[in-house]
């Protein structure tokens, strides 16, 4: 596992990308908020097929834009304890929004920036 603290200022949710929403999350985070998976994917993903001669994939995710819709005032997580799988591996590992990266106040810290 690797060495990260996270310093909790949010930069990483607010990054142009998505977010990929894996079954497990859809369950998880509809039952968090008390609202029905179907409700959940309407409001807050996007879906997309994807399909081959061999195989038909539907994918859902969430567009980022300016900042994650769940992030607080405080830059918290609203749904920390539920989060995406893609969040709670990131800033470090599996993030597909621009620049997640180098937003994060910890690992700039450890490059020395």
């Amino acid at each position: 596992m690797e060495d990260f603290v996270c310093k909790k200022c949010g930069e990483c949710c607010k990054n142009q990308g998505i977010v990929m929403i894996y079954p497990e999350d859809v369950v998880n985070i509809a039952g968090y908020l008390n609202v029905s998976t179907k409700k959940f994917l309407k409001e807050y993903c996007h879906e997309r097929v994807l399909q081959s001669d061999t195989i038909r994939l539907k994918i859902y995710y969430m567009e980022i834009g300016q900042k994650c819709c769940f992030l607080d005032a405080d830059n918290l997580c609203s749904i920390n304890d539920v989060k995406p799988l893609q969040c709670r591996y990131g800033p470090t590992r599996y993030f597909l929004s621009v620049g997640s990266q180098e937003n994060c106040i910890f690992l700039r810290d450890k490059k020395g920036h």
